[in-house]
């Protein structure tokens, strides 16, 4: 009984050798010695040249199949907690374009890790030039009305916020 795994095999496809005797068209029941047949001759080579180019790419998509097992292979060794649902678009696109599978993962970690570095270095900058937020920081202002209700040791605590929003009061 043939597995899934002997299916993709072509010694499991038991064809007989390749030999002219076989192919050759049998005499007919009365004896006469027949004809050779011009279109048979050339409808045989035809279906010989097919059966190589079948053979040929049912090799090829073996060792693709190989390829592949063994890539998903060193993708479990290497990333164990990630499922390979769980890969972004960008990692399969490099599959596509000939990059191993731990390779194009790789890559597209690094990639992602240098888009962050570049954010992070802009928010930074940004955040420097910054004069600060829109509502201003509530402890860097007290009103008239703050300054009033707060007791003496509050305002020595307070007192150059104090002296700095006494300027705004006007």
């Amino acid at each position: 009984m043939l597995q899934n795994d002997d299916i993709l095999k072509p010694s499991a496809l038991d064809l007989p050798e390749q030999s002219e005797d076989v192919c050759t068209p049998a005499s007919p029941a009365d004896g006469t010695p027949s004809e050779p047949d011009p279109d048979g001759d050339e409808e045989l080579d035809r279906l010989r040249a097919e059966l190589a180019e079948l053979r040929a790419e049912l090799a090829s998509r073996e060792e693709a199949m190989q390829r592949m097992n063994e890539e998903c292979a060193e993708f479990a060794e290497l990333y164990p907690e990630r499922s390979l649902a769980s890969l972004p678009d960008e990692v399969w696109q490099g599959v596509r374009a000939g990059l191993p599978l731990a390779a194009s993962v790789a890559f597209a970690e690094a990639k992602q890790r240098r888009r962050d570095a570049l954010a992070a270095e802009i928010n930074d900058r940004n955040r420097a030039a910054s004069s600060g937020g829109v509502g201003g920081n509530a402890a860097d202002y007290f009103s008239p009305a703050e300054v009033r209700a707060m007791s003496a040791a509050e305002v020595r605590a307070n007192y150059a916020k104090i002296m700095d929003s006494m300027k705004l009061w006007n």
